[in-house]
């Protein structure tokens, strides 16, 4: 019992790379159970239309923010550990490009939304379009990850 516990603890507490792919691991399978479970419930409160809405109004602003990335966090890993010296200049660089991008996103997700959810009341593709404000935010998190990973800090990443 007290290696188990010793091991939690290494995995938990420790900064090798080993114990950072553990926590990442482990950060992750709870992010997807928690998915899961509040993907059970939601379902079963809002039954297949409700919970099919929910899914158009909060899908689209991380798909196109997602799509929008244009491979910025990967760039940003490579030239921040490329460049030490520049970090600053580097990641202010990343944020306004990503901030630039988000809100490219958004107008992209405004405009046409209404052409792509054809099928949903225009409620909900209201909703949809409000929520498409999300999408710099997305972004600008999907580069602090990045930058954060490329800093070695993948307790913070997680």
């Amino acid at each position: 019992m007290k290696n188990v516990v010793a091991s939690v603890r290494w995995v938990l507490a420790g900064r090798g790379a080993t114990a950072a792919t553990l926590q990442t691991l482990l950060t992750k399978i709870l992010i997807l159970g928690a998915n899961t479970c509040t993907g059970i419930i939601t379902a079963r409160i809002l039954g297949p239309d409700g919970r099919g809405e929910q899914a158009a109004i909060a899908l689209w602003p991380q798909f196109l923010a997602f799509t929008m990335t244009l491979g910025l966090p990967i760039a940003l890993r490579y030239y921040l550990k490329r460049n030490p010296d520049e970090e600053s200049e580097i990641f202010s660089a990343a944020l306004i490009l990503g901030t630039i991008l988000g809100i490219v996103a958004a107008i992209v997700g405004i405009l046409f939304l209404p052409r792509w959810l054809t099928q949903y009341s225009p409620e909900v593709i209201r909703f949809a379009q409000w929520f498409m404000v999300l999408s710099p935010l997305v972004l600008v998190t999907t580069i602090y990850t990045a930058a954060l990973e490329a800093d070695y800090d993948f307790t913070t990443a997680n």
